[in-house]
């Protein structure tokens, strides 16, 4: 992780190594901590979207949580609305990724 420039990883991945019971919490560890060279990180929630934390622009040292830090959501697209049914789901996390 510490020659990444972004990281994209699952929903349990951040708290299980930074410790932190909040994703939020844990993706702004992992980027201050572990993956200092990365800008952004996102982790894939599954069929509850997705959530990304971006780092401050500057280079100031900034405490987990501290000002600075962009949060951004952005739930999974709402395919029961459409009348569709979801048939399928593999390959929808390497098809996010790919887009990124």
């Amino acid at each position: 992780l510490q020659h990444a420039d972004y990281v994209v990883t699952n929903d349990s991945y951040p708290c299980g190594v930074t410790g932190e019971a909040d994703i939020c919490s844990a993706l702004r560890v992992l980027l201050r901590d572990l993956a200092p060279r990365a800008q952004w990180v996102v982790s894939t929630l599954g069929s509850k979207g997705c959530v990304a934390v971006v780092r401050p622009g500057s280079d100031s040292i900034d405490s987990c949580g501290g000002t600075g830090w962009t949060e951004l959501r952005h739930d999974a697209w709402p395919l029961g609305k459409t009348g569709r049914a979801v048939v399928d789901t593999t390959g929808a996390g390497d098809a996010f990724i790919g887009g990124l």
